[in-house]
């Protein structure tokens, strides 16, 4: 057998003390010697079983979300195949594994497994470090999400569209931007929204508190700048941020409120 194989697996996806019961597609391409594992999430036993015994070339992540990394150590050690990670998503696989290593993913850089080409192509948005694999001869690209095109030809990751923010010609998901802040350290609660700007389209303003043990002084704000600029492309970092006391308001799902802050937000500053 040469081709691609899927396997679902099931765990949950956190994010800012929140944990949501989510499904997600591991993909193996290869034959039935040789093979590349796509994605490590949740249950490395159900991954190795899928397995079987062949050689598995690597082990590549498309990006950093916990859902998509969870085993990808474990995986490494059972398999003896090494981890792929787009190294913008540093922070993130941090938060997740500590000092584990992974070796970091090229724009460009091409896998092979069987002959069968996968070809790397940096696509920062989902998050900092997303990355497709695309498989010419398979007609095939892998995401690591799922998404649906629109009658422009964009992929948009289902569930995200209508609040991602248009800046500098990139579409940013607010998420992403969230979770690099959060894996500073350096705020106890965020949110990130769009704002309308003369010459970016809309431009990335963040509410934030600060964390435990600090106060929300003018000196708070650099500091988390200077971070963003280490972890983020130059685009997905905030133009504005605004310190206030906690907590932040929660819509009725539990979920800080982006409407709400953002709306307010956009009439106190026209």
């Amino acid at each position: 057998m040469s081709g691609i194989e899927r396997l679902v697996t099931s765990g949950t996806f956190e994010l800012d003390g929140g944990s949501w019961d989510v499904d997600n597609n591991i993909w193996i391409v290869g034959d039935d010697k040789e093979d590349i594992v796509i994605d490590a999430a949740h249950n490395a036993k159900a991954i190795e079983d899928a397995v079987g015994g062949r050689h598995v070339v690597a082990v590549i992540c498309t990006h950093g979300h916990n859902d998509h990394i969870t085993v990808a150590p474990q995986l490494s050690t059972d398999l003896d195949a090494p981890v792929f990670l787009n190294p913008a998503d540093d922070m993130l696989w941090r938060t997740t594994h500590g000092d584990s290593p992974f070796r970091g993913i090229e724009d460009g850089q091409v896998f092979t497994a069987d002959g069968i080409e996968l070809h790397a192509i940096a696509t920062p948005g989902h998050s900092p470090g997303s990355t497709c694999l695309y498989a010419p001869d398979l007609g095939a690209v892998f995401s690591g999400d799922t998404v649906r095109m629109d009658d422009e030809g964009f992929l948009y990751f289902i569930g995200r569209r209508d609040e991602m923010m248009k800046t500098s010609g990139y579409r940013v998901s607010p998420t992403e931007v969230e979770e690099v802040l959060y894996a500073t350290r350096l705020v106890g609660e965020c949110v990130a929204f769009g704002v309308e700007h003369a010459s970016l389209g809309q431009a990335i303003q963040v509410i934030a508190t600060a964390p435990e043990g600090r106060s929300a002084g003018a000196e708070l704000v650099p500091e988390i700048l200077t971070e963003c600029k280490k972890h983020m492309p130059a685009y997905m970092v905030p133009a504005g941020i605004a310190l206030v006391e906690g907590p932040l308001p929660r819509n009725p799902n539990g979920k800080i409120d982006r409407k709400t802050l953002s709306t307010a937000w956009t009439t106190e500053h026209p």
